[in-house]
């Protein structure tokens, strides 16, 4: 997928930046915040949105150039919005609607601004980047911090658990932390 630039509007968002530690293999994380054009364009809603957002948009072909890869990209997505809106917990990030009408799916949309018209959430954005990128600048954590880490995100995973579901990809890179 050709990278979005800052600026560049997808439905009633506008790309700010892209995330350092948002560029995975199904797809890309930009933080992005509703546009000035959201408004005058009557798309929906989004007052209820906050300041700034992630976008995660998926990739539009495999690594092959395969664009039957497309939805396989778009069920990983799905799937993960799927989970996301069974999961609200302060400890989890939250999954907001797409305020483009009354679409089908409120929460997955292609971005038809882009090349192959990938598809792509909006999701809280949490400032604090990854515990990967923390790790990185720190070396270590106080073992204070480590411990806090850890029980928060054990509670997370508590509340997973008792919903039936397993994250799969506990990794530090997967760890979004919030600045206080």
């Amino acid at each position: 997928m050709p990278e979005p630039t800052i600026g560049t509007n997808i439905g009633p968002f506008s790309i700010i930046e892209a995330l350092p530690a948002g560029h995975g293999g199904m797809a890309q994380v930009f933080i992005a915040s509703v546009g000035q054009h959201a408004s005058a364009s009557g798309i929906g809603s989004v007052d209820s949105l906050p300041e700034r957002v992630a976008l995660k948009i998926a990739r539009v072909l495999g690594m092959d150039g395969n664009p039957a890869d497309q939805a396989f990209y778009f069920e990983a997505l799905n799937n993960e919005v799927e989970n996301l809106k069974r999961l609200r917990h302060p400890n989890i990030v939250r999954l907001f609607p797409i305020p483009r009408g009354l679409p089908r799916n409120p929460y997955a949309a292609r971005a038809a601004e882009l090349d192959g018209a990938p598809w792509f959430c909006t999701m809280e954005y949490l400032s604090g980047g990854s515990l990967e990128s923390r790790l990185k600048a720190l070396g270590t954590l106080s073992l204070a911090e480590g411990m806090e880490i850890a029980y928060q995100v054990s509670i997370a995973l508590d509340h997973m658990h008792a919903k039936g579901m397993t994250h799969l990809d506990v990794k530090p890179d997967n760890l979004a932390l919030v600045v206080l």
